[in-house]
């Protein structure tokens, strides 16, 4: 039996953790990635005999290529899911390089590596590939450059995949999934709080606006776009504020 796989970074906490469930809910095989591993073996425990967990760093040469190798060559990678994403709050002039050149290596480096290190693959099952985009890069405001920068360079690795990826049969879509009540947003929160950045007032607005969806809802939402879109529809963007209704009829709620 030729078994379905999904590779999603950033799967021990948040929206990678929850998208991890929802489609193992769906008979799909996972691929949970990340740095730490007791969230990920939380994650696991959820459906043990769907996701599959691996402790990698994918900043590094050693863990892509380790992410690369981890599937059953008689399986099908079906998706890849770009999921993970760093970028501390610092105004301009505080950036550190160090903190900079990680955030380029996990934010576009890797999911480049990825797609390249699985395109065949992605190719030979018709598969598809997501990625996790974010409205910050139209919206620069102080203390969000390396996030915003880096963000931006990924998603001109999405417009690049939209030119390359239909030859290959890989269908590449954007998911804006708008505020989504997490761990890394609570961070983020904090950090730029301490900083006095303006941009938390965003978060205050949209918590009390109840704009703010769980990981579970989001799952749901990116599961209905990577498993129910039509061909000739799943390659675009997706934001939650424009597609929510059309992606729950997709899978009938």
């Amino acid at each position: 039996m030729v078994n379905r796989w999904a590779v999603i970074t950033g799967a021990g906490t948040g929206i990678g953790a929850a998208l991890s469930i929802e489609l193992a809910r769906h008979g799909v095989h996972i691929l949970a990635i990340g740095r730490r591993l007791i969230p990920l073996e939380n994650t696991k425990e959820q459906n043990p005999s769907y996701i599959h967990v691996l402790q990698a760093d994918v900043a590094t040469k050693e863990g892509i290529e380790s992410i690369v190798n981890a599937i059953p060559e008689e399986d099908d990678v079906s998706y890849l899911v770009q999921n993970a994403a760093v970028g501390d709050p610092a105004k301009l002039g505080d950036i550190q390089q160090d903190a900079f050149e990680l955030a380029l290596r996990v934010n576009v480096t890797a999911p480049l590596m990825l797609t390249q290190g699985f395109l065949s693959r992605l190719s030979k099952s018709h598969g598809r590939i997501c990625h996790l985009g974010t409205s910050v890069v139209y919206q620069s405001q102080v203390g969000t450059a390396t996030y915003g920068i880096t963000k931006m360079a990924f998603h001109k690795l999405y417009e690049q995949l939209l030119v390359e990826c239909p030859p290959q049969n890989v269908g590449i879509c954007n998911i804006l999934p708008g505020m989504v009540d997490t761990e890394g947003v609570w961070d983020h929160y904090e950090k730029a709080k301490k900083l006095n950045l303006e941009h938390t007032k965003y978060f205050d607005i949209g918590k009390q606006n109840g704009d703010m969806i769980s990981p579970a809802q989001c799952a749901k939402f990116i599961r209905g776009i990577l498993m129910e879109a039509p061909n000739d529809e799943y390659s675009k963007q997706w934001s939650r504020k424009s597609h929510w209704d059309e992606v729950m009829k997709l899978i009938g709620e």
